[in-house]
């Protein structure tokens, strides 16, 4: 499993198939994979690289506070580590977010967008998100999980088995 430095921050990444780049940016609160399917259909046409944000996944989990600017010194360091040197950027929720701010920073790192729920800037939601997470950890980010999906579906066989698999770290 391959890590990319930033500072002191290990950030876990793969890469599977060959072709042009694709950069994979998960939502929050999921990790790389996120993009499991997406990998698998595209890999034969594409290189991928999906990577964990900063405390997600397998990627280091710093106590120190950062910013939007590390987590995006964060991508470009795994597109450094991984090659990249220009990709499809491909981000959802606070991915997007990161990407688009790529492009805008560093527009000869980007040859195309692809954003999936993101916005332009932080959302008014995000302060009580933030909160959520530093006042009830891993119990808000289950509820979060599961506000993200259909009523019903975390009910399910399924719903169960997906979500337990974005609750697990390893």
């Amino acid at each position: 499993m391959p890590f990319a430095e930033n500072g002191a921050v290990r950030l876990n990444y793969n890469v599977v198939g060959a072709g042009p780049d694709v950069m994979l940016i998960h939502a929050n609160p999921f990790d790389r994979r996120l993009w499991r399917f997406q990998v698998e259909d595209f890999s034969d046409r594409y290189r991928m690289v999906a990577m964990d944000l900063r405390g997600y996944g397998a990627s280091d989990k710093p106590d120190d506070p950062f910013t939007f600017d590390d987590m995006m010194a964060d991508v470009l360091a795994v597109c450094d580590a991984a090659g990249v040197k220009r990709a499809i950027f491909m981000g959802a929720s606070v991915g997007s977010s990161l990407s688009l701010r790529i492009a805008l920073d560093v527009p000869d790192r980007v040859s195309q967008l692809v954003l999936v729920g993101g916005n332009a800037g932080v959302a008014s939601s995000g302060a009580a998100r933030i909160a959520g997470y530093e006042n009830n950890g891993m119990a808000y980010r289950a509820a979060h999980i599961q506000d993200l999906v259909a009523p019903g579906f975390a009910d399910t066989r399924r719903g169960r088995i997906l979500i337990d698999v974005f609750l697990r770290d390893d």
